[in-house]
């Protein structure tokens, strides 16, 4: 078995592939690398590294107004510059579950299929 970078004639096997899992076949923006694993001349998996934003919301304690507003503030400039910089996604790992009723009620953020899971690169192997 090895590894290597895909090549576009190596799509229609990615599509079949993709089509035995309920996952979406991606558009191939903002990824940093599309890769496949040949056994015997064959593509037997694929996998991509997408760039993800992340996004994060540190309010003060105390007056739900204030928070509720500085966080649309917040929001609305983080799409702007998202947008500015052809990123597609922004996600965000919720702790409180206020901020996600926040989020999901008030500022069109959709709940993620799956578990979120996390590999710190820089501490691994």
């Amino acid at each position: 078995m090895i590894v290597r970078s895909a090549v576009k004639e190596d799509w229609e096997q990615l599509m079949e592939l993709n089509a035995q899992h309920n996952f979406p076949f991606p558009d191939f923006n903002n990824m940093l690398t599309v890769l496949v694993v040949e056994d015997e001349g064959k593509i037997i998996a694929w996998g991509y590294l997408k760039m993800l934003v992340e996004a994060v919301f540190i309010p003060a304690k105390g007056n739900k107004k204030k928070v509720v507003k500085s966080l649309k503030l917040l929001n609305d400039e983080g799409i702007r510059q998202a947008k500015r910089n052809k990123v597609e996604q922004i996600h965000s790992f919720i702790v409180d579950p206020s901020f996600k009723d926040i989020l999901v009620k008030h500022f069109d953020y959709g709940i993620a299929k799956g578990d979120a899971l996390i590999l710190n690169v820089n501490t691994h192997g």
